[in-house]
């Protein structure tokens, strides 16, 4: 007969970052991995709703769009006071806070035409090919 060990423990999927994020106050140094799992930026159950490469993103964004950091060598290093005006600002925009992307920004209103112009060029394309579908279909029959 097998025999089965059930082994119940805490779960932490933040790696330790919650228990480390509950000694920093706002304007304390933190990694952007804890930053991830820090309350300005998590959702209701405290799960991280930005990656550590979004946060990453964000510190490059230009704009109001960025979040400020501070780079003493390798590591990027945040608050969660700046945490927490980042996304209050991206909140203001009405967007998202941070892309990897970048964006391009267009030069007037579209000029974009109706769907009946639409129609009528394709109507416009059919008969044209339908032309030169019979032209070629007459002169290759010879027999």
């Amino acid at each position: 007969m097998s025999k089965f060990q059930l082994i119940v423990a805490k779960w932490d999927p933040s790696n330790g970052a919650w228990a480390r994020l509950k000694s920093a106050d706002l304007d304390t140094l933190i990694t952007l991995e804890d930053a991830a799992w820090a309350p300005e930026v998590t959702d209701t159950h405290g799960f991280a709703i930005f990656s550590v490469a979004q946060l990453r993103a964000a510190t490059k964004a230009r704009g109001p769009k960025r979040l400020r950091s501070m780079r003493p060598g390798h590591g990027l290093l945040v608050t969660r006071r700046e945490l927490k005006e980042w996304r209050e600002r991206c909140l203001d925009l009405g967007s998202p806070p941070a892309s990897s992307s970048t964006s391009t920004v267009g030069s007037g209103p579209s000029t974009t035409g109706s769907s009946s112009d639409a129609q009528r060029t394709a109507l416009a394309i059919a008969q044209r090919l339908k032309r030169s579908s019979r032209s070629t279909s007459s002169s290759g029959t010879a027999g």
